[in-house]
């Protein structure tokens, strides 16, 4: 019994195994020169297997008349990928410059009244997550009018920023005010986490007939005072 069995394995052995291959291709009907050339199937990497853990990007959006018609608009942000050809709502956790640029985004604010235009924002760069502020400040140039201040969401390095003020005039967006700002105060704290909400009081506000804004200088930020502001004329 003993000599019949290393007989019986030795045949099983050719019978399973086969001809020598790789990736389904029989050596033996490959030349020699081209054996080493047959790519082997390689094992992903565990971190590549899994799940990407993604981030839901905030689109704010605000109510006001802006062209004057004492009929509310509602004007949102549009985020959309040039590449994907489809609204950006997430990205992976750790997405920065690079990661940004590959999604080619195109930002713009749209009101639901169509003869409102849009607002296209960051147009000289795809570095930009949307938007961190957007905010109604009410007519703060008397022109029976709504203006609107935004602070775009750069995917940068830097603390530094904007912000911006416009007005509908003619038809066309104008921006009649803009002021250095750092981002320290768009986050709590604490958490780290972006504060929720369009206000905007960390930076402007309105104080019996003054306004006043954070500027950012370079001894550190100040509150200026600014009594008038520039109208469509």
């Amino acid at each position: 019994m003993q000599k019949i069995f290393p007989l019986f394995l030795f045949i099983f052995l050719l019978s399973c195994g086969g001809k020598p291959s790789a990736n389904g291709i029989e050596l033996s009907t490959v030349p020699i020169y081209l054996k080493n050339r047959i790519p082997i199937a390689k094992t992903p990497d565990v971190k590549d297997t899994l799940p990407v853990k993604m981030a839901t990007l905030d689109h704010p959006s605000i109510t006001g008349d802006f062209n004057g018609d004492s009929i509310p608009e509602t004007i949102s942000t549009k985020l959309y990928s040039k590449r994907d050809k489809k609204w950006i709502k997430e990205v992976p956790e750790d997405c920065e410059m690079g990661c940004m640029c590959e999604y080619e985004p195109v930002l713009w604010l749209q009101s639901d009244n169509p003869e409102i235009p849009k607002l296209y924002l960051g147009t000289h760069t795809w570095q930009i997550y949307g938007i961190s502020k957007l905010t109604n400040v009410g007519d703060i140039n008397h022109d029976g009018k709504d203006e609107m201040a935004i602070i775009v969401n750069w995917a940068d390095y830097s603390s530094m920023n904007t912000c911006d003020i416009y007005t509908l005039c003619n038809g066309k967006w104008k921006m009649i005010f803009d002021f250095g700002i750092s981002e320290h105060a768009l986050y709590n704290y604490d958490s780290g986490e972006q504060k929720d909400g369009n206000d905007l009081r960390d930076y402007f506000k309105q104080k019996d007939s003054l306004y006043y804004y954070h500027e950012l200088q370079p001894a550190g930020d100040v509150w200026k005072r600014k009594t008038s502001f520039k109208t469509c004329n």
